[in-house]
């Protein structure tokens, strides 16, 4: 039995329908430079900067899928006021696609109001890219998934 992972999205979609990878990236290709840098724009940016020059063999977050182990690691992103995503038990369609287990953790703002400065991202993707016992880990991977059921 294929192991499975948990996958939010906005949209209701049907047991066996396929979420491919690159969602994320989509959307930060889509930003609008004049309405204003958003901060998780600039720190996906480093991200993938970081990425590029000391972690080569890991997948870009802009191409790939995020899945997580434990339905309760699964953020509790809300869409808007009246909406939270959907839920979903998934199994990954081509499993030996390149992978990584990042810490979910790392990627969230912290609680802190320290000034969110290039160093600050740099700092922040070397702990997200070096993950060797992820708190919260997120599977980031250029597989595709298959739902297996809507929870």
């Amino acid at each position: 039995m294929p192991q499975t992972f948990f996958h939010a999205a906005p949209i209701p979609l049907a047991v066996g329908s396929v979420i491919e990878p690159g969602n994320w990236g989509r959307i930060m290709r889509a930003i609008h430079w004049d309405a204003g840098i958003p901060p998780y724009f600039l720190r996906e940016m480093t991200f993938e900067a970081v990425r590029l020059r000391d972690f080569p063999s890991r997948p870009s977050r802009f191409d790939a899928l995020f899945v997580f182990e434990q339905v309760d690691h699964l953020p509790k992103i809300t869409s808007d006021l009246t909406r939270r995503d959907i839920t979903y038990e998934v199994e990954l369609v081509s499993p030996e696609k390149l992978s990584h287990r990042g810490d979910f953790d790392v990627v969230r703002w912290p609680n802190s109001q320290e000034v969110r400065t290039i160093p600050f991202f740099e700092e922040m993707a070397a702990a997200y890219w070096r993950s060797e016992n992820p708190a919260v880990p997120e599977l980031v991977t250029l597989s595709a998934a298959r739902i297996v059921r809507r929870l």
